[in-house]
Parts: structure tokens; C-alpha cells; sequence
């Protein structure tokens, strides 16, 4: 008989892995930015132990992503594209630029004022 537990860590756990490997972040650097352990990370993404609520949180924020998109199964061949991702690092830079053309449109002066 299945288990259904195990069956819902594994998809937590692989859902993990695919955002993980997707935005190029090792195993240790995931942790790292979720106040845990690599080891545990791993434990995790096999299925071989039960994540608190709170440690998933702190994953998913991580991985900039919400909460429930870690327990959604994966739609088509259970792969989420790369491509349709962005990573961390990417993401803020883009915030960065756009806050920088902000800035220099709100110094211009309106043309109706020249």
C-alpha cells in the first residue's frame, strides 16, 4: 500500500529540487539562504524527512516563490522550464534598474514647463 505521506514529502521535495537547480543555487547556498542546513536541504529534496511549516516558509521565500507552489504537483512532464524562471540575484537587479529609470524621469521636467 503506498504511503501518502511519503508520497507528499517526495513532491515537496522534488518541487524544491526543480526551483533549486532552476535558479543555479547549490544545495548549501539554498540553505544558506534559508537559515538551515545543506544536509537538511538534501533530506528534504529525497522525501526523508518532514519539513515544519515554518522551515518551508523560509524555502519558499528563499526561492522567491510562494508557499503553496511547493505543493502543487508539476503540470506536464513534471519539469519547470528554466526559462520561465528568474533567479534571485537577476530579479533584484531588474528592481534596481527600473527604481534607476524612475529616478531620472521624476528629475526631468515635464516638456509643457521648457
Amino acid at each position: 500500500m503506498p504511503d501518502p505521506a511519503r508520497a507528499l514529502r517526495l513532491r515537496v521535495g522534488r518541487a524544491i529540487q526543480r526551483l533549486r537547480l532552476a535558479r543555479g543555487y547549490s544545495q548549501e547556498t539554498l540553505a544558506e539562504r534559508a537559515h538551515s542546513s545543506g544536509k537538511y536541504i538534501g533530506a528534504i529534496e529525497r522525501g526523508e524527512t518532514n519539513a515544519g511549516l515554518d522551515v518551508l516558509g523560509r524555502i519558499a521565500a528563499a526561492l522567491a516563490v510562494d508557499p503553496a507552489d511547493l505543493l502543487v504537483p508539476p503540470r506536464g512532464r513534471g519539469r519547470i522550464e528554466a526559462a520561465h524562471l528568474i533567479a534571485r540575484a537577476d530579479l533584484d537587479t531588474l528592481v534596481e534598474i527600473v527604481q534607476r529609470v524612475k529616478a531620472v524621469r521624476a528629475r526631468r521636467t515635464p516638456r509643457a514647463a521648457r
